[in-house]
């Protein structure tokens, strides 16, 4: 589990490299290859990976959607905004990722938690109130990413010992993939984008989530991301991240 938040953090760098691809063809091309991935996983398992998708009924097929929304939302919160900004909205998928785990699972939730969460959202509201002419839209999007991390995570702690989901970042990235390929023709990536966006769909979505679908098994619901970004933030900004990154920590400290 160690290697998927290190694997996930390479978006964004990656993704400032391309050179004109459209936002929907990003989707398409880094989903497909997800898609593919995923797929030799399960054929190399021996798996049959259409009976696979079938025997995750109802759990598989919202995980999927999740994995759906995740993958596609991403690549255009970086169209529309700032890798830091979008990787610090994220950055709050533990803290909604507890709070579910307590509605759905009743799993407790230390009180530190709840005083994080609500210090994390007080974080994102002040960078959603100092962007409002830039980069709100952009953050709405991403906001979405968190969201679905945590109900996937939930669905998938809540269904590990019964179900395979493996099979359900497949039907994620196949979903993505078609509902992208509508909008992303004629197809402009250069050869090079292509190679990029190969690289991200293997080692920065089909590995990484398979990687959190077995580990989900076992791993507790609140776990940590690490995100680097390279972009300078505007002041008003850093403060938010400051408050949100803040209540993250204090969530986890070891004298908590």
């Amino acid at each position: 589990m160690v290697a998927a938040p290190v694997l996930w953090s390479t978006a964004g760098v990656v993704t400032r490299h391309l050179s004109s691809t459209g936002a929907f063809e990003q989707v398409f091309w880094r989903s497909l290859f997800a898609f593919v991935f995923v797929l030799g996983f399960l054929l190399f398992r021996k798996s049959n990976p259409w009976r696979a998708v079938r025997a995750g009924g109802w759990p598989g097929l919202v995980s999927g959607v999740m994995w759906t929304v995740m993958f596609t939302a991403f690549m255009f919160a970086l169209a529309m905004t700032t890798t830091a900004n979008t990787l610090v909205v994220m950055s709050i998928s533990p803290l909604l990722t507890a709070v579910l785990a307590r509605i759905f699972l009743s799993d407790a939730v230390p009180a530190r938690t709840w005083i994080a969460a609500g210090g994390a959202a007080v974080g994102i509201g002040f960078m959603f109130g100092f962007s409002l002419e830039r980069h709100f839209l952009g953050m709405a999007v991403a906001l979405l990413i968190p969201f679905a991390a945590a109900i996937n995570v939930v669905v998938l702690r809540a269904s590990a010992a019964k179900l395979d989901l493996v099979p359900a970042v497949m039907l994620g990235g196949a979903l993505s993939c078609l509902l992208a390929l509508a909008f992303s023709l004629p197809f402009s990536a250069t050869a090079r984008d292509v190679a990029l966006l190969a690289f991200l769909g293997v080692f920065q979505l089909g590995l990484p989530c398979t990687l959190l679908v077995i580990a989900s098994r076992t791993l507790p619901l609140m776990i940590s991301f690490s995100h680097r970004a390279r972009r300078s933030p505007m002041p008003t900004q850093l403060k938010g991240r400051m408050i949100v990154y803040g209540s993250r920590y204090c969530s986890q400290a070891p004298w908590a």
